[in-house]
């Protein structure tokens, strides 16, 4: 517990005692995703797989921890998935899947 202490307080320092300022924004934009199925193709009698269109925005900061180190953390919600058309029996059938995603790098 004590070498945890010891590690805060080093960073703790190290980021108190730049001179640089911290800078944070926001990011956002769309984003084209597809869904890797295998194989399946052969289970149907027509088979497409196709992108799906999702979105993404988030918040991003840079901070300097001293001359020489910074981190940047993100946070971000991202939508992922894609968009699969089939046909069985001689009906079609199209299926959209989205998901929905939280993304945190440091």
């Amino acid at each position: 517990m004590k070498q945890v202490t010891k590690f805060f307080v080093l960073g703790l320092v190290l980021f108190l005692s730049t001179s640089a300022s911290a800078q944070f924004g926001i990011r956002g934009g769309a984003m084209f995703s597809n869904i890797g199925q295998g194989n399946v193709a052969d289970n149907f009698e027509k088979y497409k797989n196709n992108y799906a269109l999702g979105g993404m925005v988030g918040i991003m900061g840079d901070l300097p921890a001293g001359s020489i180190l910074a981190f940047s953390p993100e946070l971000y919600f991202i939508q992922k998935g894609g968009q699969i058309k089939y046909t069985i029996l001689n009906t079609d059938y199209k299926t959209r899947i989205i998901n929905n995603y939280i993304e945190a790098n440091v």
